[in-house]
């Protein structure tokens, strides 16, 4: 049983599913068939207007105060124990059965899962600023968590395989290509995710437009579909002659290229008329992206190779990989082009063809690939479940965990202090760069372990000052 903090509302949850509304000033009651067991655990946001409910059937809802069912969260494996609201209202967690807790936006988007205990979590409670969660668990511990990590943010339930996401141009929003037909809109701002049909049968790859807020996604129905960043679509260009792996605007915006899997290359009027189709590689194009200027655009092609190209279509060089390459992209200058590959390497490229450093350090296909937007880093992304970031000559500075899957795409917002990563583990990692570059990993650690030498018994006298204070 729960008051809401107004006080004016009880919420009583049983154990045959139901919900029981009570509000005492106007001496009624509102009964809902909620869950499908018994209810475990309700909590009220700080302003009364959400009510969250767990229960034994494993699964969370979201609820406005007047009964409407919001949303159905499934994650945990087994029955829901206790949930607490935190007091800045815009993040709950949950403790279960299954020895883990999990961390939501007020909106449903999981963020954080915590395991650690070895049995049930019995309760869950935020510190009052909100900063730390405790939880109690059935194997007599107790344990402290820290919420917002100083390095990342994540955001989890977007989808499968993410083959690309997309900054908007004011970094409110990230479009990421989602399981097999829709997009995800991701809001940046409160985290918040919207599912869009796309009107492919799969999503291939996406492109923002150079000025406007409007994008190309391009799939397997053999087609290209300009359309708003809502998802909303403008205009379907047709007629290539299968599916379609990548698309570009020209920075211009009167023009768009496209590549297919059959390796022809196709340019293209804004108004959707075929301008020109010729043979471009062995093997089908995965990635296709036009220099800042225009006046040249690189393929990635499954014949091991990436081709440049003029605005016409005279291929100007030919660069090798040793295995198939699955992604390209210029710098914000246009002087260099990276490229990523099945070999486990990343390149950096002149825009004259020239070969200035290459990345070896994953250990599986490199399929990620950007330049941050003021060209100081370069960043990959993996398989092998990392993303790297490099200095323009090659240098490693980072190598960043927080997938628990292969990460297929990554995207700088416009100012260069976030990075983006999308994986097949159906989160997004939002990586925040310049924390990352400022760390001092020895004063950090030390930070991290100070408490633990201080206070624990069992640390012996050498041990506790490995980390002297001052």
């Amino acid at each position: 049983m729960r008051y809401n903090p107004q006080g004016n509302l009880i919420a009583v949850g049983g154990n045959d599913g139901t919900i029981t509304l009570l509000h005492p000033d106007e001496q009624r009651q509102q009964i809902i068939n909620a869950h499908q067991a018994a209810i475990n655990a309700l909590a009220f946001s700080p302003d009364g207007e959400i009510l969250v409910t767990g229960s034994q059937d494993q699964t969370i809802k979201l609820w406005r105060k007047d009964g409407t069912l919001l949303k159905t969260l499934t994650h945990h494996s087994a029955g829901i124990l206790d949930m607490d609201f935190n007091p800045d209202g815009q993040t709950f967690v949950a403790g279960s059965y299954d020895k883990t807790l999990s961390l939501w936006t007020r909106h449903g988007t999981l963020l954080s899962t915590f395991k650690g205990h070895q049995s049930a979590v019995w309760g869950v409670a935020f510190s009052p600023d909100g900063k730390m969660l405790a939880s109690a668990g059935a194997d007599n511990t107790v344990l402290l968590w820290q919420i917002h990590h100083p390095f990342h943010q994540s955001v989890h339930g977007t989808g499968g395989r993410a083959l690309k996401t997309i900054y908007s141009h004011d970094g409110q929003r990230l479009v990421t290509t989602g399981d097999q037909d829709n997009l995800l809109l991701t809001s940046t701002s409160d985290l918040t995710i919207k599912s869009v049909d796309a009107q492919h049968l799969v999503v291939m790859n996406l492109s923002l437009h150079p000025t406007k807020d409007q994008l190309l996604s391009t799939g397997t129905d053999q087609t290209i579909k300009i359309r708003q960043l809502d998802g909303t679509v403008l205009q379907t260009i047709q007629d290539h002659d299968e599916v379609v792996m990548g698309a570009d605007w020209h920075p211009s915006g009167e023009e768009i290229i496209s590549a297919t899997v059959s390796a022809h290359i196709y340019r293209w009027s804004t108004q959707g008329k075929k301008l020109k189709r010729w043979l471009a590689h062995s093997a089908p194009i995965w990635d296709i992206r036009y220099s800042p200027d225009g006046t040249q655009f690189a393929t990635a092609g499954n014949d091991g190779t990436v081709k440049l190209w003029s605005r016409e279509g005279k291929l100007l060089h030919t660069l090798n990989h040793d295995s198939v390459v699955w992604r390209v992209a210029f710098s914000a200058d246009g002087d260099y082009l990276i490229s990523g590959s099945g070999d486990k390497t990343a390149k950096i490229w002149r825009k004259d063809g020239t070969l200035v450093t290459t990345l070896t350090g994953h250990q599986a296909a490199v399929w990620g690939v950007a330049f941050s937007p003021d060209g100081a880093l370069a960043a990959t992304a993996s398989i092998d479940e990392t993303v790297k970031l490099w200095t323009m000559d090659g240098k490693l500075l980072a190598t960043l965990k927080g997938h628990t899957s292969g990460i297929r795409s990554l995207a700088f917002r416009s100012d260069g202090q976030v990075l983006a990563s999308a994986g097949d583990d159906k989160a997004v990692v939002f990586w925040n760069i310049a924390n990352i570059l400022q760390l001092q990993p020895l004063d950090y650690a030390c930070d991290w372990v100070n408490d633990y030498l201080r206070t624990n018994s069992q640390v012996t006298k050498t041990t506790r000052n490995l980390c002297p204070s001052g």
